[in-house]
């Protein structure tokens, strides 16, 4: 019998082609390739011929996506240019688990800073916590010795792939098999387990499961994991619910000791800490809590360094009265990501509100200069009011 006319190879053709819908549909080219490449692996291990057909049809793909939303795979491209720096400085042992995060916007605003950097690279600069490679970040964060790890890895699966597929494979292990080609893949283009860290959990479970699919109570054990996943899941998001409820009371004007709330919240994942943080910032802020604020601004600006984030560092440390530390965050805010006015706009008022009107004058000239990412109505207006304020200066 034909591999592609049995039922399990049929069911798991069908589930790729919806696969592959929701990823055309979400523009998501990752997960185009990566369900491509799973579908042609499968195939090729049943029907030698069909592995120099699926190369082509990968190559053409890529290349294809590649062009499809050019600007971008520029912006990848110059994401790797900066991390390679990184990479430099720590190739021997890594920044450390999950610090890169925190690392790759420092060096983004130093690249920025020595000014040597195209047009293009500034109109593409933006917030950029992860290098849309996961094997690279674990490169980057643990050091050389993630490549031989990484190497025994992809080895076992490839290896154990092949021994488990037969012409009479289950739907489960194809299942299992495709899932795991389709998220190594994925990796290789976007973030996965780095910004959704549950996924670790569920690569092991299916790792095991590749490794132990011989035995009786695989399709037991394959259920009863993910079970276990859905409850940490199920976790995480009471977890979420939980800051996000207290946040959305504080921006309705619910009367509420917010203080109280907010000092004795405690979270596992570090998403919903910063949500807390930054509800905690906001709320401080308001009530002219300046110590408080900066300490609960420094925490967030240290776990997500966004500009947004410190340039809120940079105003709030201007608050209380340390006006070296605010000049300093507010020119790394506009390092980080060069193209927004806002940040831009908030060092102008403060070189005018502590009276160095010289420095006001030169960021606002500057502002006239660069050319604006996306024009808007606030950004029409920051232009129009910095023409007015320069004349006065």
């Amino acid at each position: 019998m034909l591999f592609w006319r049995t039922r399990s190879f049929q069911l798991c053709f069908y589930l790729h082609c919806i696969i592959l819908i929701i990823g055309v549909y979400t523009s998501s080219r990752s997960l185009i390739l990566g369900t491509v490449v799973s579908i042609f692996f499968i195939a090729s291990l049943f029907e030698q011929k069909i592995k120099l057909v699926g190369a082509l049809v990968t190559l053409s793909l890529l290349s294809f996506l590649f062009f499809l939303k050019f600007d971008s795979s520029l912006g990848r491209i110059f994401i790797y240019k900066i991390s390679f720096e990184i990479l430099k400085d720590n190739w021997l042992f890594g920044v450390g688990p999950g610090n890169l995060k925190r690392i790759f916007p420092s060096y983004q605003a130093e690249y920025f800073s020595h000014g040597s950097f195209t047009e293009k690279e500034f109109l593409l600069a933006d917030n950029t916590f992860y290098v849309f490679n996961e094997y690279y970040t674990l490169f980057l964060e643990f050091g050389i010795l993630s490549i031989p790890i990484l190497g025994v890895l992809m080895y076992s699966i490839i290896k154990r792939s092949k021994s488990i597929l037969t012409s009479n494979a289950s739907f489960l292990k194809l299942l299992v098999v495709s899932l795991m080609i389709m998220m190594l893949v994925y990796s290789c283009f976007n973030i996965s387990f780095s910004a959704f860290p549950i996924l670790y959990l569920f690569f092991l479970v299916l790792f095991i499961f590749l490794m132990t699919c011989n035995v009786k109570q695989s399709s037991l054990y394959f259920l009863s994991s993910n079970c276990c996943i859905l409850i940490v899941y199920i976790c995480f998001q009471i977890e979420q619910h939980s800051i996000s409820r207290i946040s959305n009371y504080y921006k309705s004007g619910v009367d509420l000791d917010y203080n109280l709330y907010l000092k004795n919240c405690l979270f596992l994942f570090d998403s919903n800490k910063i949500k807390c943080l930054n509800t905690q910032t906001e709320y401080y802020r308001n009530k002219e809590m300046w110590e408080e604020a900066k300490t609960a601004a420094t925490q967030l600006a240290a776990k997500y360094p966004s500009n947004t984030n410190l340039m809120n560092l940079g105003l709030i440390l201007e608050k209380a009265a340390e006006i070296d530390q605010a000049e300093y965050y507010l020119k790394y805010a506009i390092n980080v990501v060069p193209n927004r006015l806002i940040t831009r706009y908030e060092l102008f008022k403060f070189y005018k509100r502590i009276g160095k009107k010289h420095d006001a004058k030169k960021i606002g000239e500057e502002m006239l200069k660069i050319k604006i990412k996306i024009q808007s109505n606030l950004s029409d207006f920051i232009i129009f009011d910095v023409k007015n304020q320069i004349n006065k200066l």
